[in-house]
């Protein structure tokens, strides 16, 4: 599991911290204060996942549905004898994803930046860098992925997360010329320029990146009244 959002502040995780372990700032020692964080972490778990079982029980029997798996209770009657299932469900959901997808990414690149003018290539530049990022993180199957499960649980979840990466370059530098010099008459023959100096240069860049996030796999504050800062905490 994942904290979604950094713990708020405060107190409370070391509350009921013994004096035995806490320190002369009044701050547990790094390793109670890490059992003390996953005891809070535990805890919360432990009752926003009690609190959300009803909500499981809906949510399997959406995917059964989309899935167009066999049950009992879909006999309309006691003779029905017929296993053809017809997958509407699904269909209506692919088509959602379909339409959805082409109403969001109608062109590539499916973004703008600034007009690109003849004193002014940067933007151009920088929509190229920003499209080979987003395809090389497959930023539109995330987005599929996450329409897919929004048009199944009628929710989707997905959290922004940088994602730290190295630029490698080799960049060639010209030296200036240096002169041939006869050593007899010390007179200057030729100019010649010596062989460029090779050097690879790294570059570490941040940059964000979407990830969907299973409604299974994310738990959230169920007295929740809002998204302040406290309230839309999610493990």
């Amino acid at each position: 599991m994942a904290m979604m959002v950094p713990y708020p502040g405060g107190s409370e995780p070391f509350s009921n911290a013994p004096p035995s372990v806490l320190s002369s700032t009044g701050t547990p020692p790094k390793s109670e204060g890490m059992k003390a964080l996953a005891g809070y972490v535990t805890s919360k778990f432990t009752t926003w996942k009690a609190a959300r079982i009803q909500l499981e029980i809906k949510w399997l029997e959406y995917y059964r549905i989309y899935r167009c798996l066999a049950d009992a209770q879909d006999a309309s009657r006691n003779s029905e004898r017929s296993q053809l299932k017809v997958p509407l469900t699904k269909e209506a959901i692919t088509n959602f994803v379909i339409s959805s997808m082409s109403t969001l990414f109608p062109v590539d690149p499916w973004f703008q930046l600034s007009p690109t003018t003849p004193n002014n290539g940067r933007p151009a530049v920088a929509a190229q860098f920003i499209r080979y990022l987003m395809n090389r993180d497959r930023f539109e199957e995330a987005a599929r992925t996450l329409l897919t499960e929004m048009g199944i649980y009628g929710t989707c979840i997905g959290r922004i997360r940088p994602v730290k990466a190295t630029h490698q370059s080799i960049v060639k530098t010209q030296m200036p010329p240096q002169p041939v010099v006869d050593p007899s008459t010390g007179q200057v023959l030729d100019m010649l320029a010596p062989p460029p100096q090779v050097e690879r240069q790294e570059i570490d860049y941040v940059h964000p990146a979407l990830e969907p996030v299973s409604i299974f796999n994310f738990y959230t504050n169920p007295v929740a009244t809002g998204p302040g800062r406290k309230e839309a905490d999610g493990v």
